[in-house]
């Protein structure tokens, strides 16, 4: 009890203090970017300063030295593969609760966020004609109540938006490139992020990748279902 009592006693003047040192910061810009073929762009701006964090640098490449050749050692026995899961895929997204949380996050900061650059060109294609319409049509119906909200909210000097399926191809075959830069004062974020961590947190387990073969795991987009029930 001691313990939690000192730890508590020396954590709140940090906590003060960051609260307050986000308090003094003014805007900070995030830019976000990504072409068709490239990697993703992400960098955050601080009045002239610029800071770059994707894409990595790669870093330098150092030279070997020749290694002496080691002794024959007995085979060893074949390890089993461990299954690997990492990365992220939007496959168990589910768009229409993604859509609600991204107006919940804008409701809450239409007051405190500036949208300087709000641009996406994407073309659906599926491989099926029939899905991809589905889905074509699915986004039109998010889009007519995201759109209208972002401009009767928020003044964007360059918003465009255009969607459209390719019913031709023949595999999946989907492109996108968006670019989004946004402005706020870091002092807003900490009680939204506490006010919508299980939703976020739901979303975060959705876009993770399935498991590999053999595993077994609940569909991770019912996690944002039950969160939006709560």
């Amino acid at each position: 009890m001691l313990t939690y009592l000192a730890a508590a006693v020396v954590g709140l003047p940090l906590l003060l203090a960051l609260l307050l040192l986000l308090a003094l910061i003014p805007r900070v810009r995030v830019d976000v970017d990504k072409a068709q073929t490239g990697p993703l762009a992400l960098a955050v701006r601080y009045g002239w300063i610029k800071i770059r964090l994707l894409p990595r640098k790669p870093k330098p490449s150092k030279k070997a030295a020749p290694a002496k050749p080691k002794p024959k050692a007995p085979p060893k026995k074949p390890k089993e593969k461990k299954a690997k899961e990492g990365g992220f895929s939007a496959k168990g997204l589910d768009i229409g609760d993604t859509a609600c949380l991204a107006l919940d996050l804008l409701i809450e900061l239409r007051n405190r966020l500036k949208i300087h650059r709000l641009r996406a060109d994407v073309m659906l294609a599926t491989g099926d004609a029939a899905k991809t319409g589905v889905l074509l049509g699915q986004i039109a119906a998010i889009s007519g109540m995201v759109l209208p909200f972002l401009e009767q909210n928020f003044v964007i000097p360059d918003f465009r938006i255009a969607v459209d399926g390719d019913f031709q191809c023949e595999g999946p075959a989907t492109r996108a490139a968006f670019a989004v830069s946004v402005s706020i004062r870091p002092i807003h974020l900490p009680l939204l992020l506490l006010k919508y961590r299980r939703k976020l947190l739901a979303l975060y387990r959705s876009l993770r990748v399935a498991p590999a073969a053999g595993q077994t795991k609940e569909n991770p987009s019912n996690d944002m279902k039950k969160e939006n029930a709560t």
